[in-house]
């Protein structure tokens, strides 16, 4: 069963996340990476993060999944849009 935070943990795992991506993004900027297609981010991110062991295998695979599923709903035909257009 999920569990309902107080305000006041709410705020304090706001901030933790927070600093957690301040610390990520440092990180990143060491590297000097650059990338300008989606592809190219997930492939900088195995080359210089997951294959370094910085960010684990799992999690790695948890944003592929993202990746595909977010790159699927906005380039695929959904059956609703499709069938619409071939009946009228």
């Amino acid at each position: 069963m999920k569990e309902t935070l107080d305000e006041q943990s709410r705020i304090g795992l706001i901030h933790y996340r927070m600093e957690r991506a301040d610390e990520t993004m440092e990180e990143v900027g060491k590297h000097h990476i650059a990338a300008t297609t989606h592809a190219g981010v997930k492939s900088m991110l195995g080359l210089h993060f997951i294959s370094k062991g910085i960010i684990a295998i799992e999690h790695g695979k948890t944003f592929n999944t993202l990746f595909e599923k977010r790159h699927s709903s906005d380039y695929e035909a959904s059956p609703i849009a499709t069938s619409h257009w071939l009946t009228t």
